[in-house]
């Protein structure tokens, strides 16, 4: 609750996913789990419970203020695209067009340098080290997303039952710890050079494409 209660701190000082505020949704797998629901694009109604009784008033107006900050946080609602039928291919083909944009984008960002990468010269342990770890951390994140899109297909976490729900918790877990460790290692200037914010957030751009088309796909199949 206390890595809740500083992605809304964040997140009402005016972070968001295109601004320049940190917001910590990596401290805990709480916050990861509603990073979409915390200034994201989904709709969110949050329900703040208070009693009446005097002796109860001191977390009263400890929850009625959370809930004010929680309502200063703005989303941003986005339709999600899945569906059968003519309209919902031309979204698919369309989602598709726009994940292509977006990696030749990447690809030209990469190749004016904008993208990090290994420093030349680098120890070669090192670099092998950090080569694995995010390997890793990749394998990980694609078995997050089809664990959410096995959820999202079973009609949400009740219907899936513990079993995706387990996965989803552990693969995030896994990732959390990979994805640690891939940082810290990017911290030594001798051995990585940092992507710059524009090729950060071009990345996520295309991250959140590529899944939203991977849930439609999975939509027309099982509808097909």
């Amino acid at each position: 609750l206390s890595a809740l209660g500083r992605v809304v701190r964040a997140l009402e000082g005016g972070g968001s996913a295109g601004a320049a505020t940190h917001v910590p949704y990596r401290d805990a797998v709480l916050t990861m789990l509603l990073r979409d629901s915390l200034g994201g694009r989904s709709h969110t109604a949050v329900v703040i419970n208070v009693a009446s009784e005097a002796a109860h008033a001191e977390e009263t107006l400890c929850s009625l203020r959370f809930g004010a900050r929680l309502a200063a946080v703005r989303n941003r609602p986005q339709a999600a695209v899945v569906g059968v039928g003519v309209g919902a291919a031309a979204d698919r083909a369309a989602l598709a067009a726009a994940v292509a944009a977006g990696q030749s984008e990447l690809a030209r960002l990469r190749a004016a340098g904008q993208g990090g990468g290994f420093v030349k010269g680098c120890l070669a342990s090192e670099r092998l080290s950090l080569e694995g770890n995010m390997r890793r951390l990749a394998d990980e994140e694609a078995a997050v997303r089809a664990a959410r899109v096995a959820i999202s297909e079973a009609g949400g976490p009740a219907a899936a039952g513990g079993t995706w729900t387990d996965e989803l918790r552990r693969r995030l877990a896994q990732a959390e710890v990979f994805r640690g460790i891939v940082e810290r290692q990017q911290t030594i200037k001798s051995l990585w050079s940092p992507p710059t914010p524009a090729f950060l957030r071009r990345e996520a751009e295309l991250r959140d494409l590529e899944g939203r088309l991977a849930l439609a796909e999975a939509g027309a199949a099982e509808d097909g």
